[in-house]
């Protein structure tokens, strides 16, 4: 859609249908979100707990963060790094969202004595 003017998260409870508006997202970021194309024909919404990311599938240059808690949502955006990275294998990109702890890392890097490399 070329004129959206606003974005909204909502609260649905499954067992009566009723739903009451979390948030709305601030029009510095919904430009954001719309990227150079400047419109939205579809989003990706990922959640984990009380924070939600979403990002533009057709120009997914800009991910829009918040954290949801005490009455009020708190917006941010990063800049997807990977979009323009001459480093990437394939053409598409793959998000996933899930509470990592400290102790699933150790598990994970454990056995093989892996490192994490930077580069």
């Amino acid at each position: 859609a070329q004129n959206v003017k606003t974005l909204r998260l909502w609260k649905i409870k499954p067992e009566t249908m009723e739903f009451d508006q979390i948030g709305e997202i601030p029009c510095e970021l919904l430009e954001k979100l719309k990227g150079e194309t400047s419109e939205l024909s579809s989003i990706s919404l990922l959640t984990a707990k009380n924070f939600a990311y979403m990002y533009n599938n057709s120009d997914p240059v800009e991910i829009i963060m918040c954290e949801i808690g005490d009455g009020e949502c708190k917006w941010g955006s990063v800049k997807n790094l990977v979009v323009n990275d001459e480093r990437r294998i394939g053409e598409r990109m793959v998000m996933s969202c899930g509470m990592v702890e400290i102790g699933h890392l150790h598990r994970a890097m454990g056995p093989a004595n892996r490192k994490f490399l930077v580069k």
